[in-house]
């Protein structure tokens, strides 16, 4: 250990010493940048482009298509009998505030 002493104490000297510089060089003071007027033109020509001509004719876009109506449902829905096999039942819910408590 003795014989990596000397070199030890030298890395310790130099790291110490980064630091030090760098936090001096962090808290110096530096003025603030002025700003640089930017030149303001003389003769200021804008060019007038005329608005773009269509080349071709706008087509006319297809009415949307209608759709057949589902029948399934229509006779499904209508049918007495298979209304009444697959009716479900509402359930009779009690008020929970009537009674003794």
């Amino acid at each position: 250990m003795n014989r990596f002493l000397p070199y030890f104490k030298f890395a310790f000297t130099a790291a110490l010493s980064v630091v030090a510089v760098g936090l001096m060089a962090g808290c110096g003071s530096t003025s603030p940048p002025t700003p640089i007027p930017l030149p303001t033109p003389e003769n200021v020509q804008v060019a007038v482009v005329p608005p773009a001509t269509p080349t071709t004719a706008p087509t006319p876009t297809p009415p949307p298509a209608v759709l057949a109506p589902d029948d399934g449902c229509v006779t499904c829905h209508t049918d007495q009998a298979m209304l009444q096999e697959t009716a479900k039942e509402e359930e009779v819910v009690e008020p929970l505030s009537e009674g003794e408590g």
